[in-house]
């Protein structure tokens, strides 16, 4: 089985918790997701997952960007 970093588990969880629908979701084409509450994204998703590893948006948004492009490099 392949073990994904913590960061794409929580980053996958938020996104497809329905509960958070307001705040984070995927897009129509479920190949992105929209963060439609950057404020409540940070208070309640960012300063309490220890997966996303920084309650700081710009570092979430920093790390983001690496493990895409580790996805692009993979493929």
């Amino acid at each position: 089985a392949i073990r994904l970093p913590a960061f794409y588990v929580g980053v996958y969880e938020a996104v497809d918790d329905p509960s958070l629908n307001s705040i984070i979701s995927w897009s129509t084409s479920n190949r992105s997701f929209i963060i439609w509450n950057p404020e409540e994204f940070h208070r309640r998703i960012l300063s309490t997952s220890v997966q996303l590893l920084s309650p700081d948006y710009s570092t979430f948004l920093s790390s983001l960007k690496f493990y895409a492009s580790l996805l692009y490099l993979q493929d």
